[in-house]
Order: structure tokens, then C-alpha cells, then sequence
């Protein structure tokens, strides 16, 4: 085994043994006593069944978790170590690209993330998604490893079987494809291959068992939602839009919007969007709120995080700062990663309301946060045009956090 080796496979373990340490010891002092939210549906005994009416999703977190259905304990001890692998495996990559401080930074910043930390001791499947789109991303950019394209089109289909809106993924591949392959169509053909397949199987699974032949119903519920949120008084909290889309939902009464002039319309779509930037680039509000104030998992401990300064400010602001970090040094780096972290937010401001589905954006910009960093320090050449794009961007991403507007969960 080569130094170089030694420093990829050193990096990846500590930066996992560290993500599992915090995760565990989050897990042991807040003692989550209830499920939240989706957790009943992931972690219920029955099988992938509609919930209440509502949607239908797509199967794999479920099947993760089979082995924990019934003991929300298990399950929780289950995703820390979860967390912890990709964890692992981002420093690793890391490491690969920009050498062991690179490894070394990446995992210290996912390690010490409280935002990540506290969703991995929950059964939603956001820190898996994160590890998944680190490696699609690398795969993409990375011209040297073998196979690439059919690599990624794995881990895409693997996002899509665990959220569908990974789905954003698939048009972002081939666009990149067709923008770097010179000769692109058998790259582009590998890449659908298993994403083809994988969207046919989930479609099959749900028709033969529940008479829907799709891969996943909850898109549309997300898009109501959306809906709803335009006719929506300004201080509606989340909980206010799920709770009234669910209700329409099982009634299966429709709501008709009053008619409406297209003018205001699209002022009104505007700042719904704006707000949900906020949400999504802000002052963190779904662990903040939702967790920790409204506390519905009754965390024995919750008060240290809602109290403690550093921890607070690490909650509140980490993702903030991470994500101006990453656009404030993007002179330095792939301009496909752009691409990439830019579809998905685009894709997750547009369908879902919550901060929480940002967070499988967090080892991405970890790492290449960690890259782009090593490579100033090395004096790297820069592209000045990229560098101040990048730097209005961070601008931009620090005035969402001041500004007030946000919409609050609860």
C-alpha cells in the first residue's frame, strides 16, 4: 500500500469514527422517545402500503431499514453508523482528489455538522442521499475512473429508489455528458441504462401491488402543496400547508384557487420562491423548530442544544456558511459541481417546503469546500469570472440569512 493510499484510507477512517462518535453521543444525551413525521411510514411493519390516501413512495429506505421495522432504537443506531460510513467515504474522496488535509478538513466539517448529526439519529433518509450525490458528483467529474457513467447512473437510480426527487439527477448527467463527452452517446447510454431499469422495476413493483403504475406518487402531493402555499396568508407555517394538503388529499376534494390576475400570480409565485431560498440558504428552521422548540420526539436533553451558544450557532448557521464558502471559492473549481449543487437546489426549493432536504447537500459542498481550500493554499490557478459570480453568490446566500422572511415550521 502506497503513502498515498495510506492517507485516503486514514482520512476516511477518522472522519467516520469521529461522525459515528458525535452521532452516538447525540443519540445517547437527546433519547428520542417518539417518532416524527414520515418516521411512522418508514419504519411501520406493514408493508410498502399508501399512506392514508396519500402517495405512494418509492421503496428502498424502507427496504434499508427492514431489518429495524418495529424498533425505532435499532433503526437510529442503524443511520448514525449510516452517516458515518459516507462520512467516511467523503473524506476519502476528499482525500483522493486534494491530498489527506483535504480528507482531514472534509471530514472534520461533516463530523462537526450538528444539523446532519441530529437528522442521522432520525429515520429519514437525507444522509444517505447526501453520501450518494458526493459520489455521483465525483464520478461525473472525474474523467479517470473507469466506467464512470455507468457508476453514476447506479448511484442516480439508488437516489431515485430512496427519494424521487433525485430524479433532478438524471436530465444534470446528461447535460454534462453531452457538454464533456466528445463523443457522447455511449456515455449517455450507459448512464440511463440502470436508470431505464430501475424507474420500470419501481413502476412494475407499484402496479402490481397497489394498482398504480408509477414510480412514486409523491411529486404530485408536493406539487399541491406548492399550490396551496400561493393562496397561503403570509404567516401560515409549513405544518399549516402539509396538514391542509393532507386533508384535501383524503377528501379528495380539490381546492379551486379564486381566479386571479397572471400579474399578481406570478408576484405571489415570486415571493413564495424567495421565501423558500430562505429556507433552503438560511437560519436553519426544521431541527431548530420542528425538533428541538416544538420537540415531538421528546428529547430528554433537547434543552442543550436550544441553549448552548457554539451548538446553536452551529445548528443554525453551518449549512449557511458552508454553502457561501463553496460559491465564494468556486473560481477554483469544477464548474460541473456548479451545475450539479445548483440543479438540486433549484429541484428542492421548487418541490419540497422544508430546510431538512438540504441536507443531502452537505458532504458535497463539505468536500469540495475542502479541495477548492487546499488549492488556494497551494496557489492554484483561479478563473476570475467564475471567482466573482461566485462571490455575488455568497453574498446573496448571507443576505437570506439576515433578511427575515422565512417561513416558520411551526
Amino acid at each position: 500500500m502506497t503513502s498515498e493510499q495510506i492517507g485516503i484510507l486514514a482520512s476516511g477512517m477518522l472522519a467516520m469514527l469521529a461522525t459515528a462518535a458525535i452521532g452516538l453521543s447525540l443519540l445517547a444525551s437527546l433519547k428520542p422517545q417518539r417518532l416524527v413525521g414520515d418516521e411512522h411510514e418508514y419504519l411501520s411493519p406493514e408493508r410498502n402500503r399508501p399512506t392514508a390516501g396519500n402517495w405512494i413512495r418509492v421503496p428502498l429506505f424502507r427496504w434499508i431499514l427492514s431489518p429495524a421495522r418495529g424498533n425505532a432504537g435499532t433503526a437510529r443506531h442503524l443511520l448514525v453508523w449510516l452517516n458515518a460510513l459516507f462520512a467516511g467515504i467523503a473524506a476519502a474522496i476528499a482525500a483522493s482528489l486534494a491530498g489527506p488535509v483535504a480528507g482531514i478538513l472534509g471530514g472534520l466539517l461533516l463530523a462537526l455538522c450538528l444539523e446532519r448529526g441530529l437528522l442521522s439519529i432520525h429515520a429519514w433518509p437525507d444522509v444517505i442521499l447526501g453520501g450518494l450525490l458526493v459520489i455521483f458528483a465525483v464520478l461525473l467529474i472525474e474523467p479517470s475512473i473507469p466506467h464512470r457513467w455507468l457508476l453514476a447512473g447506479c448511484a442516480a437510480s439508488l437516489s431515485l429508489s430512496i427519494r424521487i426527487d433525485s430524479g433532478i439527477l438524471v436530465p444534470v448527467a446528461a447535460g454534462i455528458a453531452i457538454w464533456r463527452e466528445p463523443d457522447w452517446g455511449t456515455p449517455l447510454l450507459a448512464f440511463l441504462l440502470p436508470v431505464v431499469l430501475t424507474l420500470l422495476a419501481l413502476s412494475i413493483f407499484n402496479g402490481m401491488r397497489h394498482g398504480v403504475w408509477l414510480p412514486d406518487t409523491t411529486l404530485a402531493f408536493n406539487l399541491r402543496v406548492a399550490r396551496n402555499e400561493l393562496a397561503a396568508p403570509s404567516d401560515a407555517t409549513v405544518q399549516d400547508l402539509m396538514s391542509a394538503t393532507v386533508r384535501e388529499t383524503r377528501s379528495g376534494n380539490r381546492r379551486q384557487a379564486p381566479p386571479i390576475a397572471s400579474w399578481r400570480l406570478a408576484g405571489r409565485s415570486m415571493h413564495a420562491y424567495v421565501r423558500r431560498l430562505q429556507t433552503f440558504l438560511g437560519k436553519e428552521t426544521f431541527c431548530t423548530q420542528r425538533l428541538i422548540q416544538n420537540n415531538p420526539a421528546q428529547y430528554r436533553g433537547g434543552h442543550v442544544l436550544g441553549h448552548a451558544g457554539l451548538l446553536r450557532l452551529n445548528l443554525r448557521y453551518g449549512f449557511s456558511l458552508l454553502a457561501a464558502g463553496f460559491l465564494a471559492l468556486s473560481g477554483y473549481l469544477d464548474p460541473a459541481l456548479i451545475v450539479i449543487t445548483g440543479a438540486v437546489m433549484l429541484s428542492s426549493t421548487l418541490i419540497q417546503t422544508r430546510s431538512r432536504y438540504r441536507a443531502s447537500l452537505i458532504p458535497t459542498l463539505a468536500v469540495f469546500l475542502s479541495v477548492a481550500l487546499v488549492d488556494v493554499i497551494a496557489g492554484a490557478p483561479v478563473n476570475m469570472p467564475r471567482a466573482v459570480c461566485g462571490v455575488v453568490g455568497s453574498s446573496l446566500v448571507m443576505l437570506l440569512v439576515l433578511l427575515p422572511g422565512a417561513r416558520a415550521e411551526h
